[in-house]
């Protein structure tokens, strides 16, 4: 028999932010909001600051700027759940985030699991590709392929940080 999906309340998710992130944010410094809804929070580096707080759109975003930048989590189930039989609610939720000065999508999966139909859906590889072509182009929000989750912790806490050090605290050190 399998076991009930377990949720997590927002009290209960700061509580585990707070284990795995004991820095205090002070405004004008770095910091990361995870959506209250996020039902598995990635596991955030324990040197940044993270708070739990309910976000307009988007899973992730730069704490103190959540108007500014944000962060879409999928699973490659969820993603292609979305642009197929949850596509009317996902293009609601596309024109929010092209409203961002800098929003994406990333997807918990690598390139070659849409190619190689790693997903249940009735949707080709062709069809996911030309979709996430037009999410970049019309609504400029790229989608992104970020392999297991360490490694989207990995990318969302760095793609904030650039974001933070080059919009918000002007630091370009000219690299690329």
């Amino acid at each position: 028999m399998a076991r009930p999906k377990a949720t997590r309340t927002a009290r209960e998710l700061a509580f585990i932010c707070e284990l795995l992130s004991p820095g205090q944010w002070a405004p004008g410094s770095f910091g990361i909001a995870i959506d209250t809804r996020e039902q598995k929070p990635l596991p955030i580096p324990g040197h940044v600051a993270v708070e739990v707080k309910k976000l307009d759109a988007g899973d992730y975003a730069l704490l103190g700027y959540e108007d500014r930048c944000v962060v879409e989590r999928k699973s490659l189930s969820d993603f292609i759940g979305s642009i197929t039989h949850g596509r009317e609610r996902f293009a609601r939720e596309l024109v929010l985030l092209s409203k961002f000065e800098w929003a994406a999508i990333f997807v918990e999966a690598s390139i070659s699991d849409v190619w190689y139909r790693r997903y249940f859906q009735q949707i080709t590889p062709a069809s996911v590709m030309g979709t996430i072509a037009s999410i970049s182009v019309k609504h400029r929000v790229p989608v992104f392929f970020v392999g297991p989750r360490a490694a989207a912790a990995d990318l969302v806490e760095r793609t904030l940080r650039q974001f933070f050090d080059l919009k918000i605290a002007g630091k370009d050190d000219g690299r690329e």
